[in-house]
Order: structure tokens, then C-alpha cells, then sequence
């Protein structure tokens, strides 16, 4: 049995835990790549950024596209993340309008200080009102 294989059916036999599971993808994702399987490479790839994300499997996704084609991706990677990652993913991408709005939707004002140096500047009084509780 190949590596693959056994990776392959772990991830799907197994009631692993995400951490695991995340493991996994990304075994698979190198496997993948350095074999050339592309449409695999980027299966597991994406499971990293929708399911696992970090920003440098973002950022590997990202590059496999152009400008034009990852604005559509872009958007399909925002829908399948939840506001925390959100919130990163803005912030790399530099949509802080966005970013804004999720922090208020969050209510929180744990992540501001993360980001604070760049959205004072541009909304500084969205960023009082938050501190504020208002």
C-alpha cells in the first residue's frame, strides 16, 4: 500500500478530529503536488483553506489563479469560512471595509487590537463606537 493510500484511508474511514484531519490534507496536498496530480493537489489544498484555514494555504491557493479568475474564488473561500477566519482573510486581502464590518457584526472588540494600526486611521470613529460597546 502506497502512502497515499493509507492517507487516503484514513482521512475517509476514520472519525478523526479536525486537527488530525487537517494533518491529513496536508500530507495529501504535498503528496499530490509533488506527483503532479493537480486536481487532487487542489482538492486537498482547498479543504486546507475552507476547513483548516491558515493564511499560507490561502496564500498557496491564491497563487494558482490570476487576478481575473481569483475574484471568484476569493468569494467561494469567504462563503465557506466562518468570522474568524473571515476576519484574517480580509485583513490579507486588504478588504477593510469588510474587515469593519465583521468586527461590528462580532461585537467584539478582542480582534481590534490586532488591527487597529491600519483601521484607525480609516474608521476612527466605527473603531470608538466599538470600544465604546455602542
Amino acid at each position: 500500500m502506497s502512502n497515499v493510500t493509507v492517507l487516503e484511508d484514513s482521512l475517509e474511514n476514520f472519525d478523526t478530529n479536525p486537527m488530525t484531519a487537517g494533518d491529513l490534507h496536508r500530507q495529501l496536498k504535498e503528496l499530490y503536488k509533488d506527483i503532479s496530480d493537480d486536481k487532487k493537489y487542489r482538492y486537498h489544498l482547498w479543504a486546507l483553506v475552507t476547513e483548516h484555514c491558515d493564511l499560507n494555504y490561502f496564500r498557496e491557493l491564491k497563487a494558482l489563479y490570476s487576478d481575473e479568475e481569483w475574484k471568484s474564488v476569493q468569494a467561494k473561500v469567504f462563503r465557506a469560512n466562518s468570522s474568524y477566519m473571515l476576519i484574517q482573510l480580509y485583513y490579507e486581502e486588504k478588504l477593510y471595509d469588510r474587515l469593519m464590518s465583521e468586527l461590528e457584526k462580532e461585537g467584539s472588540t478582542f480582534y481590534i487590537k490586532e488591527y487597529e494600526d491600519v483601521l484607525i486611521k480609516l474608521y476612527p470613529k466605527r473603531i470608538l463606537k466599538l470600544y465604546a460597546g455602542t
